[in-house]
């Protein structure tokens, strides 16, 4: 009769330390999957910064204040850009601004400085 009830014991701890490793691992697999989403949207949001970098490299000067035409984003994201005159009034230079968002919170942003040649 003893017998049986040290058994039931070992039986309810083992399934506590089975269960708290289940949920452990499942915690770690949240985790990542988490981390893996946020890695994925910063990598997507630094293509976008190059791109549209390298867009408004190609494009013809504009005057400041003024935008230039945007890529097309991923899904999701926007890209916006702005220009401010260059420290020192040379009209002929200026600081360009170019942010991208997700779902309206900045998550990469670059600055260039674009000449009229």
């Amino acid at each position: 009769m003893r017998q049986s009830g040290i058994i039931l014991l070992e039986t309810l701890v083992g399934i506590a330390v089975v269960s708290t490793t289940v949920l452990a691992g499942i915690v770690a697999l949240s985790t990542a999957s988490v981390a893996s989403k946020e890695v994925e949207e910063d990598t997507q949001a630094a293509v976008a910064v190059i791109s549209q970098v390298e867009l408004i490299r190609t494009l013809p000067y504009v005057t400041t204040p003024g935008t230039y035409a945007t890529i097309t984003p991923p899904a999701g994201y926007t890209v916006t850009n702005t220009t401010a005159a260059y420290p020192g009034g040379n009209p002929n230079i200026q600081n360009v601004t170019v942010r991208v968002l997700y779902d309206g919170q900045v998550v990469q942003e670059q600055q260039i400085t674009k000449i009229n040649r």
